[in-house]
């Protein structure tokens, strides 16, 4: 009467399999109502502990434990996760997650727009093998530092070589993912594209240039 409806059926499932012999102890995590009201969470153990002489279950005993609280951390844990997921995905900005060799672990829709390749390409490959080789020897010391534990983050203005071969200039903002100790684990990195900013400052360059050269010619 106490159990809520929803998992009633699998406790009974799980009751008759151990009355039945089939296991030796009963283990069920289950809501209950409380007496003000409220569901709580239990983690009930149990075990048959006398059989009638015709075999069936006489005596169990049994202990309940309330692990409520766990349970709705573990939910609050699974809802901040969900959104998180869903801010990545949906970020503007591409977002990849990097072993300490430079190997790719997860990628987002925009960082595979960005590059090119789509994530299971890229768990191929390194971060490196994307990198115009001239921002290579800068790139690989940034990140060796911050594996290292000498600094805790980095930023860095590099291309990319995309699938097809064009160029992509890049902001680069990299921190580690650390262990409990605080040792490395994996580098994440947030990614802007400014491709098409460098272009409007390199025209704009090139007209101040000109505009320059016109000026000494008068």
């Amino acid at each position: 009467k106490l159990c809520h409806p929803d998992d009633l059926e699998e406790s009974k499932r799980a009751l008759q399999a151990c009355f039945e012999g089939r296991s030796e102890y009963y283990r069920f995590e289950y809501r209950m109502r409380h007496k003000n009201g409220a569901w709580v969470w239990i983690l009930d153990h149990g075990k048959v502990i006398t059989w009638t002489q015709d075999g069936k279950p006489e005596w169990m005993y049994g202990t309940h434990q309330d692990t409520t609280e766990r349970k709705q951390a573990e939910a609050k844990l699974r809802e901040n996760e969900a959104k998180l997921r869903l801010m990545i995905e949906q970020s503007p900005l591409g977002v990849c997650i990097n072993g300490l060799d430079g190997t790719f672990v997860s990628v987002n829709p925009a960082y595979e727009a960005l590059t090119g390749y789509t994530e299971e390409e890229l768990k191929k490959l390194t971060f490196f093998d994307i990198t115009h080789p001239d921002d290579r020897p800068e790139n690989r010391q940034l990140f060796h530092g911050m594996t290292v534990n000498e600094s805790v983050s980095f930023r860095m203005e590099k291309r990319y070589i995309r699938k097809d071969g064009s160029g992509r200039y890049v902001i680069i903002h990299a921190g580690p993912i650390c262990d409990p100790s605080g040792a490395p684990l994996f580098r994440l990195a947030l990614v802007e594209d400014i491709t098409e900013q460098k272009k409007a400052d390199e025209e704009h360059e090139t007209l101040r240039g000109q505009l320059a050269q016109a000026q000494k010619m008068e």
